[in-house]
């Protein structure tokens, strides 16, 4: 069955097989309201928003429970916000891009995996409600297709995350200079490049990776820290600084047949395994 909340406040709950509800965010006749409350019921439910606008999250007795999959698309050239304040239950979200981006904030759901289409530039923030990220294993599950296509997007996320994976499809540029995950593993076919990675990374798998990577890391560089690299079955570059290893890494550059690795030099000495 398909719902659609009205511009009024409504309180809705679907039905117990799988459920989609409909709606726009801002400009004329929007539909999701602050004080709405869905309740998916259950069923592996979705929803699909139209952002004409911000949303500035769920107030008072309005919320979303156990609708699993939530869309975002914003057809326009603005970027746009969508607070997910009051929103729980949620195994993935969907966001789709025409020219503006879409930033997620005040998100609850850790387990919960990020689809991100379509954005040719620009700056996406992932950011957790306050006290979300309380563990020493919080993971991030990106999915990439065709996210810097024209010039390198900026991907951000609260601190917190210790493991990140990222499945690239199409065409990717990604900058996450901001970032703190100890550990990076990447897959799928398309082509990435990485032009800024985490301070604090650790290891980087990317063996099941079949598309060409371009892999900047030489924000490691104190500490000797990064301790495991390995590349995947396609043309890849890995740059690392010679701080930032670890004097015994493991460096696997996997099956491509024309793989680079540039070792940037700052006094540190480098023994591989």
């Amino acid at each position: 069955d398909e719902f659609s909340p009205t511009a009024a406040a409504t309180a809705d709950q679907t039905t117990g097989m799988n459920d989609t509800i409909t709606g726009t965010v801002g400009g004329v006749g929007g539909t999701l309201q602050a004080a709405d409350f869905m309740d998916g019921g259950g069923g592996t439910d979705a929803a699909t928003f139209d952002l004409s606008g911000n949303f500035g999250g769920f107030s008072g007795d309005g919320g979303m429970t156990s609708v699993e999959m939530i869309t975002l698309t914003n057809s326009t050239m603005f970027n746009r916000t969508f607070d997910a304040s009051g929103v729980s239950g949620v195994t993935g979200w969907v966001l789709n891009h025409t020219d503006g981006s879409i930033s997620l904030s005040d998100l609850a759901d850790l387990n919960a995996t990020f689809t991100l289409n379509d954005l040719a530039d620009g700056n996406i923030s992932l950011e957790w409600a306050a006290g979300a990220l309380t563990g020493s294993s919080d993971s991030l599950s990106l999915f990439l297709n065709d996210v810097g296509s024209a010039s390198t997007v900026d991907v951000q996320f609260t601190a917190g995350i210790e493991s990140l994976s990222i499945d690239a499809t199409g065409t990717n540029a990604i900058s996450m200079s901001e970032n703190t995950p100890t550990s990076m593993s990447i897959s799928g076919s398309g082509t990435l490049e990485i032009t800024e990675a985490s301070s604090a990374l650790e290891s980087m798998n990317a063996s099941s990776f079949s598309g060409d990577l371009t892999a900047d890391l030489s924000d490691v560089n104190a500490g000797n820290s990064l301790s495991s690299i390995q590349s995947g079955n396609g043309d890849d570059f890995v740059s690392v600084h010679s701080s930032g290893l670890g004097v015994a890494a493991s460096v696997n550059m996997g099956g491509g047949s024309n793989d680079q690795f540039e070792f940037m030099t700052g006094g540190g000495t480098f023994q591989p395994t």
